[in-house]
């Protein structure tokens, strides 16, 4: 299964897989939210990170932190947390993700929630990861709905719920996310909490497959392979898997072989 977090973080699905997904500060600019601070220490911060002067960037960002600028004290643990411009330092990361995080910085909230998640720079607790994850989540961040997903999905953190995990794959899902188009994949293709709907489970996988993610491709594969949710087809379940295998997909690798 498949959790957006800063870090790998393994679980188990059809074949339960795992993912990363890039930390919040790591999306590329277009996918940014629109800061809309008027600090001027944090624009001039901003523009420096984005140049990869990190020194001067984090005398900006503390500029602003220290004013009680959100959007400042992000960037901040970022710095702190990613080792940029000075050592790493988790817990400082997790002290300023905070203070952004209560001053209404999704963000901070998204990896405040992977922090607790993972116990990095903090005690683990998963019940305060979903807190975060959630508040994160109803701001619109998609890795936040994406962790919380999983969180319903496996239970951890809260009471397991097919239920919830389905409402929050889907709407990660429509803000692009394909791990929660691939998760929610998995749902209908095993029956999980719905009735069995291998065709919807195959519309998901292909725009999963055709985003190029190998694992997607593979499940695709076998799709074709088997007749599941479409009609057989050996040669367009070559097509996939062999996508698959030229990724490094070790089970696609295997499929062929037994196809041949």
């Amino acid at each position: 299964m498949k959790k957006t977090t800063s870090i790998i973080l393994l679980s188990l699905c059809v074949l339960l897989m795992a993912a990363v997904a890039s930390a919040a500060d790591n999306r590329p600019m277009n996918q940014r939210p629109q800061y809309t601070t008027s600090n001027a220490d944090f624009h001039k911060g901003l523009k420096a990170y984005d140049n990869g002067d990190y020194k001067q960037a984090l005398k900006f960002f503390t500029n602003g932190a220290d004013a009680n600028d959100p959007d400042s004290q992000y960037y901040l643990a970022i710095l702190h947390d990613f080792g940029r411009g000075l050592p790493v330092n988790h817990e400082k990361a997790v002290e300023w993700y905070a203070k952004a995080a209560e001053g209404g910085q999704i963000e901070a909230m998204y990896n405040l929630g992977v922090s607790y998640d993972q116990g990095e720079g903090v005690e683990q607790d998963h019940e305060k990861a979903v807190y975060w994850y959630t508040k994160s989540a109803e701001g619109g961040d998609a890795d936040a709905m994406f962790n919380l997903a999983v969180s319903y999905d496996i239970g951890e953190g809260v009471p397991q719920s097919d239920e919830k995990a389905k409402y929050w794959y889907e709407k990660a899902a429509e803000k692009g996310s394909t791990d929660a188009m691939f998760n929610l994949g998995v749902m209908y293709d095993e029956g999980q909490g719905m009735p069995v709907d291998h065709q919807k489970a195959f519309s998901l996988f292909r725009k999963v497959a055709e985003s190029g993610d190998a694992d997607g491709q593979y499940e695709l594969g076998m799709m074709y392979a088997e007749g599941r949710g479409v009609s057989k087809n050996l040669m367009l379940a070559k097509q996939w898997l062999q996508k698959a295998a030229e990724q490094g997909n070790s089970k696609a690798v295997t499929a062929l072989r037994n196809l041949k």
